[in-house]
């Protein structure tokens, strides 16, 4: 399986980049990694993107974002079976370069008219692992559910959430041990078929 991991987080030792490092031992342990990419988007420097209803064509969207850090990395998703996108949850939502990150995904990706063959996310699994202090399980569970549904419109074949609730220092080695039940039901699904 090649994986492309991209970390969100500004901090080398995040429990964000914690989560998915404990995902990745998990998969190791059923599949063979043949490529592994992972990137920190906190050093890149790299612009998010306009999408939604007003999105710009595509010649408009091209003059806009031209080659940076992130274009690589985007080139790269297209080889990958497996993304893992993790963060931090910073005021209520992902922190900004992570969503920023997503939004070249969309803008990157969207099959627009006479540009369908951009959708080269298609067939591919995706999982956000987020890590958060608060210890309401449900605190952002809909919120993150719903980056799915972007996922969906560019192809991806299935999406994922993995989430760690009280990620702070002192219990950390205590709430990635306790990921273990969910990481037996959640790698299986990952690799079904693969």
């Amino acid at each position: 399986m090649r994986i492309t991991h991209v970390n969100g987080s500004p901090r080398p030792d995040s429990f964000s980049f914690a989560l998915a490092e404990t995902l990745l031992s998990a998969l190791r342990k059923q599949i063979t990694i043949e490529r592994l990419g992972v990137h920190r988007l906190w050093p890149l420097n790299f612009r998010g993107a306009p999408s939604g209803p007003d999105m710009p064509t595509q010649p408009e969207l091209s003059s806009l974002v031209k080659s940076d850090d992130l274009t690589p990395i985007l080139d790269e998703l297209g080889n990958s079976d497996l993304i893992i996108i993790s963060a931090p949850v910073y005021l209520q939502n992902l922190n900004a370069c992570t969503m920023a990150f997503i939004e070249r995904c969309y803008s990157r990706f969207i099959p627009m008219d006479g540009f369908l063959e951009r959708r080269t996310l298609a067939g591919k699994r995706v999982v956000l692992a987020y890590s958060q202090a608060s210890s309401d399980v449900n605190a952002y569970s809909e919120r993150f559910y719903h980056l799915g549904d972007i996922f969906l419109q560019l192809g991806v074949e299935h999406y994922y959430v993995l989430s760690s609730t009280e990620a702070v220092a002192p219990l950390r080695h205590q709430v990635l041990a306790n990921l273990r039940d969910e990481l037996d039901e959640l790698v299986p699904e990952i690799i079904r078929g693969y």
